[in-house]
Order: structure tokens, then C-alpha cells, then sequence
């Protein structure tokens, strides 16, 4: 079983019948993650992302094939009484992914609860972005993109912002399932979203640092 991913495109019809700009766009997304989940099927297979069946042309439009995944958004999970070793489980495997990512040279760019699916094996990360840093934007509104301060986004590598960001987002994610089922009783659960979401971008963990926080708890 396989899914494909194309650019949808609501029925505009313009003068010369060419691409609008967000056309351009949803076509330029779909080859950028195509090339970076390409490059990502070259190491070994963890089953921490779908598998990647190559990029096609289909009436002069990029489709994306890759592995069907059967599973559910975590986001059915926000209301679900999830207990301290779930959410700590669930944390863990997703900093192992963005360890992984980051250990490579990617990121993933858009971390939230939509983006990760799971069933009863595994957890996955899906729509890999890996946005970057666009100089045409003021500081400002890149330190928002980045979940930090202007002060803070200072001689900090691309590549640094990136995955700090991704950081950030993951702790978001715990936090919302952590929220919603009342499971912020646990300490553990605390320190990792606190850790997470420092605003101080240089003094925010990596994803191996957090890691360690995790197995800490788990000991």
C-alpha cells in the first residue's frame, strides 16, 4: 500500500493558464521534502519515518510516494488519561527521531501533534519541512518563527535555529498532551516541557541532552 502526495490546487483559471505563486509553491514544498526524505531513506531504516518510494511527474505536477501509514494523529491522544511512563515513552521516541534528524544534517521544521502519527507499533514522524531562515524577514519575526528573542537569534548558526526550533515544538507537543489528560501532575513531565521551551535559544538543550533528561527518569 502506498500514498501519494500532490499539490491541490482550487480551480483559478488565470489569462496565460499558468501557476499562480502558491501553486509554485505547494509544488516546490512537495519536491523539497521529497529530496530530503530521499536522502533520509539512505541510512538504515529505523521505522522512525515512512518509507520513501521516490518523486514522480503526473501532468507536469511532482507526486510524492511513499509508504501508507495505518495509524491515528497523536492528537487523539489529548484527551486520552495517558499515564507518566506513556507520556514519558512518547517523549522519548520523539526526541530519538529528532536526534536522528538532527545527527544527519535535517530537521523537521514543523513539529506538532498532526505531524507525528502513531498505531500500535510505532510512532512516526511525518511532513518533513526543514524550514529555514529567511534573511527577507525582520529579526523579530524570525525569533517568532524560532520560539525565541531577538537578542537570542545573534551570530546562531541556520542550522542551530533549526533544530533548536524543533526542540521547542516537541516540548509544545508534550505539553498539550500533558494538559489536556491532567498528566502535568507529574514532575518529570514538568521539567521536560521546561527544558524544551527555554526562550534563551542558546541555553536550550539538544535533542541527545534531552534524551538523557528522559532516561534519567526512567531509571
Amino acid at each position: 500500500m502506498y500514498a501519494v502526495k500532490i499539490p491541490y490546487f482550487e480551480e483559478v483559471e488565470t489569462d496565460d493558464n499558468t501557476l499562480l505563486p502558491y501553486e509554485k509553491d505547494l509544488q516546490k514544498m512537495i519536491i523539497h521534502e521529497a529530496n530530503i526524505m530521499s536522502k533520509i531513506s539512505a541510512y538504515p531504516n529505523t521505522g522512525y519515518f515512512l518509507t520513501f518510494y521516490g518523486l514522480y511527474s503526473y501532468k507536469n505536477n511532482p507526486v510524492m510516494v511513499s509508504e501508507l501509514f495505518e495509524g491515528y494523529g497523536l492528537y487523539h491522544l489529548l484527551k486520552v488519561n495517558l499515564s507518566e511512563p506513556q507520556l514519558l515513552y512518547i517523549s522519548k521516541v520523539i526526541f530519538e527521531q529528532l536526534k536522528y534528524l538532527h545527527d544527519n544534517g535535517f530537521s523537521h521544521g514543523d513539529v506538532h501533534n498532526n505531524n507525528i502519527m502513531y498505531n500500535s507499533t510505532r510512532i512516526v514522524l511525518i511532513d518533513i519541512s526543514n524550514y529555514e531562515y529567511d534573511e527577507s524577514l525582520s529579526d523579530h519575526i524570525n525569533a517568532e518563527i524560532y520560539r525565541t528573542q531577538t537578542k537570542y537569534i545573534k551570530n546562531v548558526s541556520r542550522d542551530i535555529l533549526l533544530q533548536k526550533k524543533d526542540i521547542y515544538d516537541a516540548g509544545e507537543v508534550i505539553k498539550e498532551l500533558s494538559t489536556y489528560n491532567q498528566a502535568s501532575i507529574y514532575d518529570s513531565i514538568n521539567i521536560i516541557i521546561q527544558q524544551c521551551m527555554t526562550i534563551d535559544i542558546n541555553k536550550r538543550p539538544y535533542a541527545d541532552e534531552i534524551l538523557k533528561l528522559i532516561n534519567s527518569f526512567n531509571q
